[in-house]
């Protein structure tokens, strides 16, 4: 081969990288920023589970008794599976789906007081279905929690 078509062919190649770099560069953008979003996400996530705002204290049993003791009949049916439940839903961690992005994963976060109030409505309906506001004044002076 001739030094010419050598340098015909590189400049081929040259011509159809950039024309295929010019096709994709929309998709390598957004995959950049897909990816950028998705670090930002598992680094929030894997902060929120080192040390989430709201934390089961030493004392849960503590708290336990506490309740049974100001709400003496309502959770006295409490198996331990009930209760761990219920810890869950007070402490846990939920997924929030914020975007249609499926490349993005899901943040997670604990839930507010009146989302508190609600999934334990639904969960356990017997005692917080019958749950008025003064009880639940009384409830979250036990737990400790404003928000």
């Amino acid at each position: 081969m001739s030094r010419k078509s050598i340098v015909r062919i590189w400049l081929i190649i040259g011509f159809l990288t950039l024309f295929f770099y010019y096709l994709v560069r929309k998709n390598l953008s957004r995959d950049y920023r897909d990816l950028e979003d998705a670090m930002g996400v598992t680094a929030s996530n894997i902060s929120y589970e080192i040390m989430p705002p709201r934390s089961a204290p030493f004392g849960v049993d503590t708290k336990q008794i506490e309740l049974i003791t100001v709400f003496e009949p309502a959770f006295e049916a409490f198996t331990p599976e009930d209760w761990q439940e219920f810890w869950q839903v007070i402490y846990g961690l939920y997924p929030e789906y914020s975007s249609d992005n499926r490349r993005i994963p899901p943040r997670r976060r604990q839930l507010t007081m009146s989302e508190i109030q609600e999934e334990l409505r639904l969960t356990f309906q017997h005692p917080f279905l019958y749950f008025g506001q003064q009880h639940w004044e009384r409830f979250w002076k036990i737990f400790k929690i404003k928000k």
